[in-house]
């Protein structure tokens, strides 16, 4: 097992994305991707997918995956170049940098790409990329299985509290004395 210390810009080029001004979009195929996520979709694309993406100004620190060709909206930083390195591990690593230690102290929150190109990575040998990446998503469908079942079942606890209040409320079940204030 051998890991690489390189700066950001080595193991992932970021470039700032594109302007497309609402009255110039055409709904279409392509995501437009700014520092919110997917905002709406345009008739082309301006980057191939897959890509990574960053918010620039406002959202500084969310990283969104695109599988698809798509527009980077120059409120966002993009990877233009992987590197030869697995583009979801890129992704993985996105989201663990620290974004506020590089923003910009203005009214708006902003990441300039110089500096985040300084941070200091570490880096893996692509298959072991590759291997780190499975084993995240074998993991996060584990965790998506254990939330859904959760939700599931605070759904059905809400839909018993609601009965039960109704119930109590129009006499169809007695309150026993010792819940009684």
């Amino acid at each position: 097992m051998h890991w690489e210390v390189k700066r950001l810009k080595w193991f992932a080029t970021l470039q700032r994305g594109y302007d497309l001004p609402d009255y110039e979009r055409i709904e279409g195929d392509f995501p437009v991707v700014t520092s919110g996520g997917i905002v709406a979709t345009h008739n082309h694309s301006a980057v191939e997918g897959p890509g990574v993406v960053t918010g620039r100004y406002g959202s500084t620190g969310n990283v969104f995956y695109v599988e698809s060709d798509y527009w980077p909206h120059n409120t966002a930083l993009f990877v233009k170049n992987f590197h030869r390195n697995e583009s979801r591990f890129v992704f993985f690593v996105m989201q663990t940098l620290n974004y506020g230690a590089h923003s910009s102290k203005s009214a708006v929150p902003g990441v300039d790409r110089k500096d985040l190109h300084e941070i200091i990575v570490a880096v893996p040998l692509p298959g072991e990329q590759k291997k780190i990446v499975e084993f995240i998503h074998t993991e996060d469908s584990k965790i998506e299985v254990f939330i859904t079942s959760l939700e599931r079942q605070i759904a059905l606890l809400q839909e018993y509290r609601a009965s039960l209040i109704h119930e109590c409320v129009t006499g169809q079940r007695t309150v026993p004395e010792s819940c009684a204030p």
